[in-house]
C-alpha cells in the first residue's frame, strides 16, 4: 500500500483497513462515503442554478445604454413584436451577450475544475 498525504487517499485506506480487519467480507461503502441522498441534492442544486441563471439574464436585458421598460422586453420575448428599435437591441445586442457571457463562465468553470483535477487539489471533489 502506498502512502499518500491527501485525504481521499487516507480515507481508501481506512476503508480498506476496516475491510481487512473485519470478518464482513464486505463493508458498507455507503455508510463509509457518507453520500445518502445526492441525486436529490443534484437535481435541487441544478434547478436552482438553472433559474438563477435565467432570472439573472431577463434582469441583465433592463440594462443598457438605451433603456426599455420591463413591459417592452416582455412583449418583445413573448409575442415576437417587431418595433424597429427596442426589438434590434434586445435581439442583436443584449440577447447574445448575455449568451456569451453565460458561456464564458461555463468554460472557465470547466476549465477551472480541469485545473484542480490535474493538479490534484486535495479541496477538489
Amino acid at each position: 500500500m502506498r502512502i499518500s498525504s491527501t485525504g481521499q487517499d487516507l480515507a481508501w485506506s481506512m476503508v480498506w483497513n476496516n475491510y481487512m480487519s473485519s470478518s464482513i467480507s464486505k463493508p458498507n461503502f455507503k455508510e463509509n462515503i457518507g453520500y445518502t441522498n445526492w441525486r436529490r441534492r443534484l437535481l435541487v442544486i441544478s434547478f436552482l442554478g438553472i433559474v438563477s441563471i435565467l432570472g439573472v439574464g431577463l434582469f441583465a436585458l433592463n440594462f443598457g445604454v438605451a433603456s426599455i421598460k420591463p413591459e417592452v422586453i416582455f412583449s418583445i420575448l413573448s409575442n415576437h413584436l417587431i418595433e424597429d428599435t427596442p426589438y434590434l437591441i434586445i435581439w442583436q445586442l443584449r440577447i447574445p451577450r448575455i449568451v456569451m457571457a453565460n458561456l464564458t463562465g461555463i468554460a472557465l468553470s470547466a476549465v477551472g475544475a480541469a485545473f484542480q483535477g490535474i493538479l490534484r487539489n486535495p479541496l477538489f471533489g
